[in-house]
């Protein structure tokens, strides 16, 4: 007995299926376009960003602190009142810069990875208290800077580049 072919019923064809997959899997990305494009490596814009942001917290930070301190900063304020001003006096104080940054830890919401620039090779510090050194530091200090002299530099990014010349990624936070 021969089956009888049904009319208005069709399959599709391997060249209609291939197509239709295609468009299933073109929808498919340009839904989830957005999201993969956020797994991207940051681009030097976006890390010279995260770095200036860095810069303004540790202002910030310096203004904090100063203002719970008698309007002085870390490298001001003498070791009894919780600075490090008889510190100056040594020969290398460059060595122990980093304690500028854990002085004024609780002013800086105890992150230490916000004294690295995100453009630094250094790797940043698990906390103040763990090893934390100028090693997990990417910003200088300037020990001079006060209140006296509003455009005085209290910190910026050391990085500034090989030989006298800054670069063009210099940083810097005016302490005022």
């Amino acid at each position: 007995m021969k089956q009888k072919m049904m009319r208005g019923m069709s399959a599709f064809t391997r060249i209609e299926l291939v197509v239709v997959i295609i468009a299933v899997f073109a929808v498919l990305f340009a839904l989830f376009w957005p999201f993969l494009r956020s797994f991207k490596k940051p681009s030097d814009h976006d890390q010279h960003i995260s770095c200036a942001n860095n810069l303004k917290e540790i202002g910030t930070a310096y203004r904090l602190w100063a203002g719970d301190n008698g309007d002085l900063v870390p490298s001001q304020q003498s070791v009894t009142k919780g600075g490090w001003k008889e510190f100056l006096t040594n020969a290398n104080q460059g060595a122990i810069c980093w304690t500028n940054y854990t002085i004024m830890q609780d002013d800086m919401g105890q992150v230490a990875k916000s004294v690295i620039c995100p453009q630094d090779k250094r790797v940043a510090a698990e906390s103040f208290a763990s090893n934390f050194d100028n090693t997990h530091v990417s910003y200088f200090v300037g020990v001079s800077a006060n209140n006296t002299y509003p455009q005085s530099i209290a910190g910026g990014d050391r990085n500034l580049g090989p030989g006298t010349k800054p670069s063009l990624d210099f940083h810097g936070q005016e302490f005022a």
